[in-house]
């Protein structure tokens, strides 16, 4: 009877062994499932969060397309204006040294015209003088001649004036 109380015993010993593994089994199992579902969550939401930044990233593709067009065409536009303010400044450059040129020979034309001027007056102011000797000879001869000249004609009186 030992015997059987003790193989009893053994039995219910093993059984409580095997009812603790089996709980024990099934409380990891149910710390599995619950970690799987977790992980299965996260990672839901993370696939989500993926295709929220696909589905964005496609939306923002095209805006990008177009601001890459957009800088390109205003690259251009800054360099076709770069190259006419190199252009314009060429020709300021150009302007101002045929400016400085022309003030250069506007006055010697200047001087030159002053020059004549001064000579002309002074051409004229001798020529002035010597037409006026001229006169003075001409009519001092004029008298030499009316002096000499018989006033009884007529043509002779017209001549000197005397009529």
């Amino acid at each position: 009877m030992k015997l059987i109380i003790f193989l009893s015993m053994g039995c219910v010993a093993v059984t409580v062994v095997m009812v603790s593994q089996a709980v024990r089994q099934e409380m990891i199992r149910k710390d599995f499932i619950n970690s799987a579902k977790e992980k299965v969550s996260l990672l839901s939401r993370k696939e989500d969060a993926v295709s929220y930044m696909r589905k964005e990233i496609q939306g923002i593709r095209p805006k990008m397309v177009s601001m890459a067009s957009l800088t390109e065409e205003l690259k251009s536009k800054k360099d076709n204006l770069q190259k006419e303010k190199a252009t314009m400044e060429a020709n300021i450059v150009t302007c101002t040294k045929e400016k400085d040129e022309a003030e250069k020979k506007k006055n010697e034309a200047t001087e030159n015209f002053n020059k004549l001027k001064t000579a002309h007056e002074e051409t004229k102011g001798s020529a002035q003088k010597i037409i006026e000797e001229l006169k003075q000879q001409i009519l001092n001869r004029d008298k030499a001649i009316c002096a000499l000249v018989d006033t009884t004609v007529a043509e002779a009186r017209k001549l000197c004036g005397l009529e």
